[in-house]
């Protein structure tokens, strides 16, 4: 039974086969885990043992004991007495049954004495169904009968579920009926190779309902029946025979010489100059795939075999890729035209010789019409047909006719319809009606096809053109109607509809009552209600948004404020209005019309309004209004005054205020401000806030005092004149075009001079350079020679500053005795600089100190000395993508790389460290350099990045004392070598944060002691599968887990360890589980050890492990009767190259090679594979039971679905019961499969099935041993042996087994396929031997 480890929720049932039947006891054995909510035994004397092992509710019980805590009582039902001390005195269970075949009647016995007789349970079937009793099986039921079942004449069989007739005929002469399936399985492969080529009937499973069959039918009317599944001689023949050629079964290739080795055991030796071809006479089988890559394969034979039902054109077109060439098949015909199936990309379409296109299904049988488009199919269609009475005659192409009979009616209403496909009825114009049978005779289905678009589908009533309508039960009232015109419109009760169409949206509900309301959109918004007192309801938790077109209008927002004309408030306030406003009264009454603003107590703030009149009454608090008063008079008195009217006359204006006194405003001369003259008696502030103010005309804006004067000038240039009094006058100008200035010019002048001027926007002149004399070459010009040649210099007292243009320009700075220049000098001007380049020389001792290179480079040319005591010095700091940036870098250049945290210096083809940081530890974005690797580890934060920047041999210091790591780390060798000695070892502690450890970036990483990590937690360890992990002791250990806390994991992935040491990982301890993914273990050059040492569960998932000069597992040092789930070594998907020594041992899906003298491949193993292949590889010449590709003295060893092949022994079996089913098993010059068992009549034996056992040279299967009664139960295999003095099977006398469809083949001597013929006489189950050399059962 599978493993379903992955998945404990299963609710199946599982059939499982005895694997023993003795003294007609039955008993059920099994070897892998069965995860089910029931295990039922099956009727009769049988019952169901369960070894150790059992696990109830997390406790296992082992040596058939059961206590309290494993059991719950209320679940228990048996007569046993060893569970009455955890029942429960109140508890009743089941003691036992008795059924009355006669009555039917089933009674069931409880311990507290009461009979229970269930209901509903009428009787249970026997083979023969006799007198005129009636049997029933009720739905869901199913009724099993073992051989020939038989309804005799006046019995009924009523069923309604199952049927199931196992290996037997089905003989009906009486009644059978029901709504159930009856079922007939043949399980006996030599029953279907003796009954021929059946090319109708079943045998091997049928199923018919009821209503096919009638009374008198049998096994022949169920083979003539259609829907049979066929199964014939020829096939199974087929299917279960063995190539008899020779095939390869290895190859090596040397010098050019090929030697190819075939299953006979001779060998095929070629020379071949060129491995581009080969050449292969004779037959080839290969037991693997074949991956051919080139640009053509040529196949050149008359048959060509593919099991697969699928072939695959494009396969590497996948994913995002888009095909443009056409896929597909052709056939050359010679002289004739090359025939075509194409798949077109550029159409979607199926393409058969150009002539037809088709996307979708198409059959050289279904097709129906005159043929004339049809020419190049050779299969026969209709072509035309009539019709009369109750027979329609089809006409074909090939000029021949079929009757169709039994038409009772030309009413296709009154017929059974069944579509296999997609049909299309053409009602060309016409209609379409389903009706119902009632006198009514009320539409269903109602399909009008007009002309133009006027179509349309009633559902329930009639047609609407143009509409598909629903309508309710009576047919008058339409419910949903889908049209051009109006959409989709759902309609009910009392007017009530939904409609989304031309109208737009619209909802209706219950217009015509008092309550009803619509909503409607198109062209406008429409919202309308009936209610008496509700009236319209906006209510959201949100905003609510008023637009047209886009722009906003109105808004609500979600802070309940109302904002009209605008999208924000403008303060605090909760309802904002923003635009110019409008408030017109509903009448003239002053009490009603008009608008008041109130406080918080509404008080009132300003109250306007009308009349009646032209005027308006207000009343406002408030203390700023100034008018005539007139409309006013409603304004609060008080301290404040203000300005209610005024006259003017003469020079005088008098202000009339609210509390009846004046105010006079005297010396107004003119009516005109403009024409007055007068004299302000105090200060005064004109505050212009943003406003300009501007003087217009051509007249001047004159400021004085006394003589002095401010004033502008506009009569050419915009100026303005400052005068002094004295007689001087200077002018600013923003000049135009004159003979004085260029347009736009600034300039400063007294009289004709201009000194100072400003021109093309960014030149400066001084000194009266004149318009004609303006240079725009230079920023700063003067009227001389200052600054456009000629020499400057600046002193003071000793000190100089000169600018020097003499053969090159330079700046000298210093005293009169002792000057520093910088230089640039110019082409051929000087022996002593170079061109084009800046210095800095040292005049009063002649020489160069700095120079500054026209590339970009400067050089100190003097010793340099930096002194300082508060301060350091600053080089370029570059990250390491802008170091790798530089161009050409200069041999010795220096650079701070900010990444690294160090100084790089180039060294004429590398950058490399220039205070050699050895190790960097990164964490948190800060990098620290380290020089000792076992510090930078000590150092490392949690999580941190240690960077290996070095290769070198790490002296730890640690000989006798562990090293604890502490805390999660990622060590990045980038490609170095980490080798670690004088080491204790790697301690990961119980007490340890760390919990995962990852070492990548190639390189090795390795220690010298024989235990590497010792881990006492849990622990995952990841590597990049670049960086070798290794031991360098050879007696030494990579992994040791050895805790002892129960459920504690080490996890390894993706870890490459190649070196000579003992072993991989090693856990001594029973509470440690260890998983390998993805790991590749090279331990090929170590002559001890195993790759794996583990006393605790081991789990490898696509791993590869390679130990020839050790093992792959270290022995467990005892026999295990079973694979126990939590100490079991689990491979999936794994590839090992070793022997494995005694463990238990679980294979999944792997590949084992194991190499082998007079040992065995695996060795004292408790084994369970699935889906394996072995490889024995036997490199001496042992006797015929040594070298076997797997021994097990004590173990049990199951096989599922494996393959065998071994140079010289297949498998060796003794002690326990071994099972062997679906594999495929060959050896060399040893058995196939042998048993051994020196004690006579041992209980254990030998189980295989399904299976194909060959022996090159030897026996097939047995044992040397006799009188050891049953030792084997062999069923639907062949064996096959091509020793000319060995037999198939081999037992001596007293040694025998049970076989079921058995064949047996001597290739070499057709006869010898039993060592001695009294071998199927000594076993009472076997008859005879057919023709087939089939041994099968009487």
């Amino acid at each position: 039974m599978a493993n379903c480890d992955s998945n404990k929720n299963i609710n199946k049932t599982f059939v499982i086969e005895p694997l023993e039947l003795t003294a007609g006891t039955p008993t059920i054995t099994a070897c892998t885990g069965i995860y089910t909510s029931k295990i039922i035994a099956c009727s009769g004397d049988t019952s169901i043992e369960i070894y150790s092992g059992l696990t109830f509710n997390g406790y296992t019980l082992v040596n058939d004991t059961l206590s309290a805590v494993t059991v719950d009582a209320s679940t228990i039902m048996s007569g046993g007495t060893n569970i009455l001390e955890i029942i429960d005195a109140s508890d009743t269970f089941v003691t036992g049954s008795t059924y009355d075949t006669n009555s039917g009647v089933l009674t069931i016995s409880r311990n507290d004495g009461v009979d229970l007789t269930p209901s509903g349970f009428t009787s249970v079937i026997n083979h023969t169904v006799s007198g005129s009793s009636t049997k029933s099986i009720a739905q869901n039921d199913m009724y099993l009968i073992w051989d020939d079942f038989t309804i005799n004449s006046g019995s009924t069989v009523n069923n309604n579920g199952r049927l199931v007739v196992v290996n037997g005929d089905f003989n009906n002469f009486g009644s059978y009926s029901g709504s159930g399936s009856l079922e007939l399985i043949t399980t006996n492969l030599e029953y279907i190779l003796n009954h021929g080529n059946e090319t109708n009937g079943n045998l091997i499973f049928y199923t018919q309902s009821p209503s096919g069959w009638a009374s008198g039918d049998s096994i022949s009317d169920i083979s003539a029946a259609t829907g049979n599944v066929l199964v014939t001689k020829e096939w199974v023949e087929l299917a279960t025979s063995v190539d008899n050629n020779d095939f390869v079964t290895g190859a090596t290739f040397t010098n050019n010489q090929l030697n190819i080795t075939l299953n006979n055991g001779t060998s095929v030796e070629t020379t071949i100059d060129n491995l581009s071809g080969l050449t292969v006479d004779g037959n080839v089988l290969i037991n693997g795939d074949v991956n051919i890559i080139g640009s053509a394969t040529t196949i050149n034979s008359e048959q060509v075999l593919i099991k697969d039902n699928i072939i695959t054109l494009n396969s590497n077109v996948t994913g995002s890729t888009t095909p443009i060439l056409n896929s597909g098949f052709e056939v050359l015909r010679g002289s004739g035209d090359t025939k075509s199936i194409l798949w077109l990309e550029n159409t979607d379409l199926w393409s058969v010789d150009d002539d037809l296109s088709v996307s979708g299904y198409v059959s050289g049988t279904t097709y129906y019409g005159d043929g004339s488009n049809l020419t190049g199919i050779g299969d026969t269609f209709v072509t035309g047909g009539t019709y009369s009475g109750s027979t329609i005659i089809l006409n074909r192409s090939d000029n021949n006719s079929v009757s169709v009979t039994g038409i009772t009616s030309d009413n296709i209403a009154n017929a059974n319809l069944t579509f296999d496909g997609t049909h299309t009825a053409d009602i060309d114009g016409y209609g379409w009606q389903l009706k119902d049978s009632t006198g009514a005779n009320r539409i269903l289905l109602d399909i009008q096809q007009g002309f133009g678009s006027t179509h349309g589908i009633g559902y329930g009533g009639a047609a609407i053109a143009n509409q598909h309508t629903f309508y309710n039960i009576g047919g008058t009232n339409q419910l949903c109607s889908f049209s051009n015109l109006n959409g989709l419109k759902l309609t009910g009760d009392n007017g009530d509809y939904l409609n989304f169409g031309s109208a737009g949206f619209v909802l209706q509900v219950k217009p015509s009552t008092a309550y009803g309301a619509i909503i409607g959109v198109y062209p406008d918004i429409v919202l309308r209600t009936k209610h008496s007192s509700q009236g319209v309801i906006f209510d959201t938790n949100n905003y609510v948004s008023f637009k047209k077109n886009t722009v906003q209008h109105s808004l609500i927002d979600s802070s309940s404020r109302w904002i009209l004309r605008g999208s924000a408030v403008v303060g605090s306030e909760k309802i904002s209005l923003q635009d110019d406003t409008l408030i017109k009264g509903s009448d003239n009454s002053a009490s009603t019309s008009g608008f008041k603003f109130t406080d918080v107590n509404n008080n009132s703030l300003l109250d306007i309004r009308n009349n009646g009149a032209t005027t308006f009454s207000a009343t406002v608090n408030a203390n700023a209004f100034v008018g005539d008063g007139s409309g006013l008079t409603n304004l609060p008195s008080g301290p404040n005054t203000f300005v209610t009217g005024g006259t003017y006359s003469g020079s005088t204006i008098i202000l009339n205020r609210n509390d009846g006194n004046s105010v006079d405003v005297t010396g107004i001369t003119s009516s005109s401000i403009y024409t007055a003259d007068g004299t302000l008696t105090g200060d005064r502030i004109l505050s212009l806030s943003s406003n300009d103010l501007t003087f217009n005309g051509t007249g001047l804006f004159k400021i004085s005092n006394g003589s002095k004067s401010v004033y502008p000038n506009w009569n050419v240039h915009s100026a303005f004149n400052i005068d002094n009094g004295n007689g001087t006058v200077w002018t600013l100008y923003n000049a135009n075009a004159s003979s004085t200035f260029n347009a736009n010019e600034f300039g400063i002048g007294v009289g004709s001079s201009i000194p100072f001027r400003i021109f093309n926007n960014t030149s400066v002149a001084l000194g009266g350079v004149g318009k004609s004399s303006l240079d725009t070459n230079y920023s700063v010009q003067t009227n001389g020679n200052t600054l456009i040649g000629g020499n400057i210099d600046a002193k003071s007292g000793t000190n100089l500053l000169s600018f020097d243009f003499a053969n090159y320009s330079k700046i000298k700075i210093g005293t009169s005795t002792s000057q520093w220049w910088f230089v640039n000098s110019n082409a051929g001007n000087s022996s002593t600089f170079d061109d084009n380049d800046l210095y800095l020389w040292d005049s009063t001792n002649s020489r160069k100190v700095v120079r500054f290179n026209a590339n970009g480079s400067t050089e100190l040319l003097n010793k340099v000395d930096l002194s300082t005591t508060t301060d350091g010095f600053l080089m370029p700091r570059l990250t390491t993508a802008q170091m790798n940036a530089i161009s050409s870098p200069d041999t010795d250049l220096l650079v701070f790389n900010t990444d690294l945290d160090c100084v790089m210096r180039y060294n004429g083809t590398a950058w490399t460290t220039f205070d050699s940081p050895k190790y960097i530890v990164r964490s948190g974005g800060t990098n620290t350099p380290y020089s000792n690797f076992k510090t930078a580890v000590d150092d490392a934060p949690a999580g941190a990045v240690l960077e290996v920047h070095t290769s070198e041999v790490i002296d730890v210091g640690m000989p006798s004392t562990y090293w604890d790591w502490t805390k999660d780390l990622t060590i990045q060798t980038n490609g170095h070598d980490v080798i670690m000695t004088n080491l204790s070892r790697i301690q990961i502690a119980a007490a340890s944060n760390l919990n995962t450890l990852n070492i990548i970036g190639g390189g090795t990483f390795s220690s010298s002691h024989n235990q590497v990590f010792t881990i006492y937690r849990n622990l995952t360890i990841n590597s990049d599968g670049a960086t070798n992990i290794v031991s360098t002791a050879t007696n030494g250990i990579l992994f040791q887990p050895i805790s002892n806390v129960a459920g504690t994991t080490f996890t390894v992935n993706n870890v490459k360890s190649v070196g000579v040491y003992y072993s991989f990982t090693r856990n001594l301890n029973l509470q440690h589980y260890t998983t390998l993914n993805n790991c590749h273990v090279d331990l090929t050059n170590s002559t001890t050890g195993a790759s794996i040492i583990n006393y605790k569960r081991i789990t490898a998932n696509n791993c590869t492990f390679k130990h020839t000069g050790g093992r792959i597992t270290y022995p467990q040092n005892s026999a295990f009767p079973t694979v126990i789930e939590d100490e079991a070594f689990i491979f999936n998907n794994c590839t090992t190259v070793g022997n494995y020594g005694r463990c238990m041992l679980r294979l999944n899906n792997c590949s084992i090679t194991t190499i082998t003298t007079t040992n065995s491949g695996i060795y004292q193993v408790t084994l369970e594979a699935n889906n394996t292949s072995f490889r024995n590889i036997n490199t001496g010449s042992p006797s015929n039971l040594q070298g076997f590709a797997i021994t097990a003295s004590s173990e049990l060893v199951i096989l599922k679905n494996c393959t065998i092949n071994s140079d010289w022994g297949g498998v060796y079996l003794a002690g326990v019961s071994s099972v062997i089913n679906g594999c495929i098993i060959k050896s060399g010059n040893s058995w196939g499969v042998f048993r051994y068992n020196s004690g006579a009549n041992i209980s254990n034996f030998l189980t295989i099935k399904n299976s194909t056992i060959e022996s090159g040279n030897y026996r097939g299967v047995g044992t040397s041993y006799g009188n050891l009664g049953k030792q084997f139960d062999i069923s639907n295999t062949t064996i096959i042996t091509s020793g000319t003095s060995h037999t198939c099977l081999h037992m001596n006398t007293g040694t025998h087994a049970r076989f079921d469809n058995l064949k047996l083949k001597n290739l070499a001597t057709p006869a010898n396929i039993l060592n001695r013929a009294d071998l199927l006489t000594e076993n009472p189950q076997i008859n005879t031997l057919d023709n087939l050399g089939n041994i099968v059962l009487a």
